[in-house]
């Protein structure tokens, strides 16, 4: 599958790495398994990642991003002060930015979007702590 997601930083964070074709339906499933297990320490995370640099095409439709939109508005719940950073080349223009723009506003995480993984990365740190490793 092009999309994983895992705990990094000891807990600390969320990353999600992409890369090839990217379905929404990969995005979609893939963040509601690792919700499913990973609730508990999800509660307790500071920070997510989202890394799309890697993916070379997309068939992620605009309900598709309405789905993980809702999804992240439920996930929201249950975390009220997650800082996200999403990076990839195009990811000012994509709907996906938009989606997350609107998220912001409902479930009360600061969302930045970027061109690249070390502007995301950068900004995460000075955000969020220092020394993350991102690992």
């Amino acid at each position: 599958m092009p999309v994983a997601i895992t705990l990094a930083d000891h807990g600390l964070g969320v990353l999600l790495t992409a890369s090839g074709m990217l379905s929404g339906r990969d995005v979609l499933e893939t963040n509601i398994a690792f919700l499913s297990r990973h609730l508990e320490e999800f509660k307790a995370c500071r920070y997510w990642f989202a890394d799309f640099s890697q993916v070379s095409a997309s068939t992620v439709t605009e309900e598709d991003l309405q789905r993980v939109a809702a999804l992240f508005s439920w996930a929201g719940r249950h975390n009220l002060r997650l800082v996200v950073a999403l990076s990839g080349p195009r990811a000012k223009e994509s709907g996906f930015s938009r989606e997350l723009t609107s998220l912001g506003a409902t479930t009360g995480w600061t969302i930045e979007v970027f061109r690249s993984a070390d502007d995301a990365r950068a900004w995460l740190r000075s955000t969020v702590q220092p020394e993350l490793s991102f690992i």
